[in-house]
């Protein structure tokens, strides 16, 4: 006990000797030291609970299944897009080719807005150009970007590298054929191009 008492006395002495900044860490760190030493015997004196048998878990699937919802929220007052819409993407005020009897038999398009990513809106769009021009042949050929828009034949490299689609119809013939290109490449071809 005598011990302990000493070693008290010298902590208050050590204490008062100190400035506020020594004071405070004397202060936690005693603190700290007190905190650990009642840890100890807390944790050799409380109850464990008791050991049981590892329960085996069963793997899961990495990707799991989401559930698709039941209900769809419609939105109002948005009109549904039709292909006379996109036709006002497409601008083909440039035309070239052969001529005869004062029509012109090719046209060559901008297309612009969603026609450039969705193949099956550029499609109608084309299609829908073609009946509304009423003639018994129609062939239409669309880029993406202005630069590379012909005015006329022969195409040069640049506009057959970059040549989005060409769509042709003829009334007489039966013939209805959408092709689409890629880097010059045919990508997609419709089932009328193989009359």
């Amino acid at each position: 006990m005598g011990t302990i008492n000493k070693f008290f006395a010298w902590w208050k002495e050590t204490f008062r000797k100190q400035g506020i900044v020594g004071k405070v860490i004397l202060g936690c760190s005693s603190l700290f030291v007190i905190c650990c030493l009642c840890s100890v015997p807390i944790g050799i004196l409380s109850p464990k609970p008791p050991t049981t048998a590892t329960a085996e878990v069963a793997s899961t699937p990495l990707v799991t299944q989401i559930e698709q919802p039941t209900e769809i929220l419609l939105l109002t007052n948005i009109p549904e897009p039709t292909s006379e819409s996109y036709i006002s993407l497409l601008n083909c005020a440039g035309s070239g080719g052969i001529q005869n009897n004062g029509q012109y038999f090719n046209d060559f398009c901008l297309a612009t807005g969603i026609l450039v990513n969705d193949p099956e809106k550029l499609e109608l769009a084309m299609r829908e150009f073609c009946k509304n021009k009423e003639t018994d042949f129609c062939d239409i050929n669309a880029w993406a970007d202005k630069e590379n828009v012909p005015v006329s034949y022969p195409l040069t490299d640049s506009q057959i590298a970059t040549q989005l689609a060409q769509y042709k119809k003829n009334n007489t013939t039966g013939y209805d054929c959408f092709i689409l290109f890629q880097n010059g490449e045919q990508k997609y071809r419709s089932s009328g191009c193989s009359q």
